[in-house]
């Protein structure tokens, strides 16, 4: 196996997608629009970018889930 693709995320998530309320800058919802209605997802989540606790989004956390990161497909191709 060369790779792991995960089709049920985006390529490169927003990290505030993943972490939902806690920056400053996300409004802690994600929304698609289609022609005739708009879906609205509502994060629920444990991680967090405090250091101190179990659930610390570091950035190996958010790398591992980008699909287009070169080093991770490389390295998955040597585990498996």
């Amino acid at each position: 196996m060369d790779g792991v693709i995960d089709n049920s995320g985006s390529a490169l998530p927003p990290l505030n997608y993943i972490l939902g309320r806690e920056m400053e800058h996300s409004y802690g919802d994600y929304y698609e629009d289609f022609p005739h209605n708009r879906i609205i997802f509502f994060l629920k989540t444990h991680w967090t970018r405090k250091e101190n606790s179990p659930y610390f989004f570091n950035n190996e956390n958010y790398f591992i889930r980008t699909l287009l990161n070169k080093d991770h497909l490389i390295l998955q191709s040597q585990k498996n």
